[in-house]
């Protein structure tokens, strides 16, 4: 229970049978509960979340065969018998080369298709992603870069097909604590003020 006055009630039984496990989830002053059910081995990975109140059923799959990874997921309005939202995608590894292919719904509903890439280039791990709507135009692209500066210090940037520069310092200031800065610079109003931040991480 939290300071709210909300509670939550969780109760588990893992490896039911080699791998398989499942889940009861309720809520402890309200109607919500959903029983979940988990199957894992060495190459597969699913889950299956049924909303006790009937209304919706979700389910998520992972496969993997030798270099690739394969994997996707959906929402199922019990009610009104549709799918409610879906995402899959695929992943590609060959030694520090990683290239992957997925979906993934907007804001506003819209379905988007990604490509990612990621490659060891001249002491930094390059990077390049690209999005695409349903009718194959590009919604936004970006190119970046991580280097390692020091064993404590990770410098990040990236520039998008939206004309935004962003770049990132991470630095260990002491033992167990971490400092980022950021910033957010649009190309195109070089005269502005810059989006900042900057965070600290304990532990």
């Amino acid at each position: 229970m939290d300071a709210g006055g909300k509670g939550d009630l969780e109760l588990a039984l893992d490896d039911v049978v080699d791998g398989l496990g499942f889940t009861f989830k309720a809520s402890l002053f309200g109607d919500d509960a959903s029983l979940e059910a988990s199957y894992e081995q060495p190459q597969i990975c699913s889950e299956t979340a049924l909303d006790l109140n009937f209304s919706s059923v979700s389910q998520s799959l992972t496969f993997g065969f030798q270099k690739f990874t394969i994997g996707g997921e959906f929402d199922f309005d019990i009610e009104n018998t549709a799918v409610s939202d879906y995402n899959i995608g695929a992943n590609y590894t060959s030694g520090s080369m990683q290239v992957a292919a997925f979906t993934s719904t907007t804001k506003k509903g819209a379905t988007e298709y990604n490509i990612a890439a990621s490659y060891p280039l001249a002491g930094a791990l390059a990077a390049a992603t690209a999005s695409f709507d349903t009718a194959g135009a590009l919604s936004v692209g970006s190119v970046g870069a991580k280097y390692a500066y020091t064993k404590d210090c990770t410098v990040r940037a990236a520039v998008d097909t939206n004309y935004h520069l962003k770049k990132a310092i991470c630095h260990k200031v002491a033992p167990g604590v971490k400092a980022t800065a950021c910033v957010d610079l649009d190309l195109t109003a070089l005269g502005s003020v810059p989006a900042y931040g900057v965070n600290l991480q304990l532990g």
